[in-house]
């Protein structure tokens, strides 16, 4: 087992992603880049005061005002998110998956009522849903709640959670068809903490990245898993990898996992950036395939073109355009000189470009976004997370504001527009985390209960990898 990397990324305790709060704003408009006024991309001070310090007032005013006002290309479409389900268990960041079947799950990551509960509504291509709760996980320990959410190739949910810090305890579940009855999975080495982020594999394959752990990877429908230490394979791979760029000697968090089409499995880490296999876990890579100078690969490559792939800090999310181009949210993208800490980039070229689109500096931190989902026809959506330094009016301590832009989509990974109409309702960062797809329909959940989808290609249920 890894040794643990006490970063202040993401704790079980005392972090704002994962307390429950009374929800404060609604985000329900559109707006385009909120650019104008506003300061060259840099990195962020540590502190909420200190960040809206040097986003300045008028330009803090002038992003609020616009973001207040609508418009933008979305907005004029005509067409936008309706709502598909209310009801159901609220919480911190929603989790929702869709099976091969178009059944459709939900649960929430932290809440102040039952734990364990993971809630089932028969066919997402309906024009509404109605959800019924499973039977509770049978977890022994739990910190949180339902940490990550995916399903088999059988339309089976599959729920991973945190256990106590370092013991045996189940982490995966998954509930068998056959029996109704849930299946704590076997792991070949206990993560010391728990699951992070889940995934199916075209094939059928669950991978789930663990934090202060390894990837695992389960051929066996989510009923046992094998840990690979892909750390150990990057360094073969690539000898001048570790220590990091902060000194770390592995991969530490697996903060999150995604597939492709074509299967390959990537993840974003800790401290090591994006990296991935093609070969189902064989063998793993970095995404910056210059990371190592060609004359002597233990040596960095100091003017590799690919380097925000590998000095991301903590990759919070990991989603593909249509073509297989990795998209990714990290923390220590604003070095580069980025308006937003999103990349894309083109593995078959070796380069790299920054999204664009979102208010400059709005979107600053790894964990900010923890989910990137992509329809079949290849339009991406994900969830702008919160940054109190853009609240126009925070809480009084000890409040934590959740101020957020909401959602946004994009047809190339790379140009972004705020598209929240429709939504009705609070959306704001404790909403974050919540979209899964189904074809062409993507649905989305808010932290109050409710689900909504939105039809984003006439073509809806048309024949792809739903992921």
């Amino acid at each position: 087992m890894r040794p643990l990397l006490r970063t202040p990324a993401y704790t079980l305790s005392g972090d704002p992603e994962l307390t429950p709060a009374a929800p404060r704003r609604r985000c329900g408009t559109d707006s385009p880049a909120l650019n104008s006024g506003m300061p060259a991309p840099q990195l962020l001070p540590a502190t909420d005061t200190a960040r809206r310090s040097l986003i300045g007032p008028s330009a803090l005013a002038a992003a609020i005002a616009l973001a207040s006002a609508g418009g933008g290309a979305c907005a004029a479409s005509g067409a936008g998110w309706a709502l598909w389900a209310s009801g159901l268990q609220p919480g911190v960041h929603p989790r929702l998956a869709v099976a091969p079947d178009h059944t459709i799950y939900y649960a929430v990551l932290a809440t102040a009522g039952t734990r364990g509960l993971v809630y089932k509504a028969a066919d997402a291509r309906a024009p509404a849903g109605v959800f019924a709760p499973l039977p509770p996980i049978p977890y022994v320990t739990i910190g949180n709640n339902i940490q990550a959410l995916t399903t088999t190739a059988a339309s089976e949910p599959v729920a991973g959670i945190f256990h106590s810090a370092g013991s045996a305890d189940p982490v995966a579940f998954v509930l068998d068809k056959a029996s109704g009855q849930w299946i704590a999975a076997a792991l070949s080495t206990p993560p010391s903490l728990g699951v992070f982020s889940m995934v199916r594999a075209p094939n059928g394959d669950i991978w789930f990245g663990a934090k202060w752990a390894y990837v695992y990877r389960s051929t066996a429908a989510g009923r046992s898993y094998v840990a690979i230490d892909e750390s150990a394979k990057v360094k073969a791979a690539a000898p001048c990898y570790y220590p990091t760029f902060n000194n770390a000697t592995s991969d530490g968090a697996i903060y999150s996992i995604n597939v492709d089409r074509r299967g390959w499995v990537h993840a974003g880490t800790e401290t090591a950036g994006v990296i991935y296999s093609d070969d189902a876990g064989a063998t793993w890579r970095p995404l910056d395939a210059q990371a190592c100078l060609a004359s002597d690969p233990t040596q960095r490559n100091p003017a590799s073109p690919m380097a925000a792939a590998t000095r991301a800090g903590n990759v919070g999310a990991v989603g593909f355009t249509r073509d297989n181009r990795p998209v990714w949210n990290g923390t220590e993208l604003f070095q580069f000189g980025w308006d937003s800490s999103i990349g894309v980039a083109d593995p078959d070229a070796q380069a790299i470009s920054p999204a664009i689109g979102f208010p400059v500096n709005f979107i600053y931190r790894g964990l900010q976004i923890s989910r990137i989902v992509t329809t079949t026809a290849g339009t991406l959506f994900l969830h702008s997370g919160a940054n109190p330094a853009f609240d126009p009016s925070p809480p009084p301590p000890p409040g934590q504001s959740q101020y957020s832009m909401g959602l946004y989509r994009s047809d190339d990974g790379i140009h972004w527009a705020q598209f929240n109409t429709g939504i009705a309702s609070v959306n704001d960062g404790l909403s974050e985390g919540g979209l899964a797809v189904d074809g062409n329909r993507v649905f989305t959940a808010t932290s109050d209960g409710k689900v909504w989808y939105f039809d984003a290609d006439d073509r809806v249920f048309s024949d792809g990898f739903d992921g």
